[in-house]
């Protein structure tokens, strides 16, 4: 995986483990997805693969970085999980 940030790593080996598939046409605002996702305390498939979708963009902004950071610093704190959808 050369030239692919940490951050899109990241969230590549979650989507695989969650078994998503990374086809998803869906839009989403990286802010309106991280209060989404900080309001209701989970990251389901669907926040998965917009997390995805985001970060797989040929250029994301040290604003969007900085979302993902505060997502994976609440996940490793507990503050919020990560659930699979079956």
């Amino acid at each position: 995986m050369t030239g692919i940030s940490l951050y899109s790593r990241v969230i590549i080996s979650l989507a695989k483990f969650m078994d998503i598939n990374c086809s998803s046409q869906h839009k989403i605002s990286m802010a309106k997805l991280f209060f989404q996702i900080y309001r209701y305390g989970y990251i389901d498939n669907k926040n998965s693969q917009d997390l995805q979708n985001i970060l797989l963009q040929e250029s994301v902004t040290q604003e969007e970085k900085i979302y993902v950071d505060r997502i994976l610093y609440a996940v490793r704190q507990g503050w919020v999980r990560i659930v699979k959808n079956f």
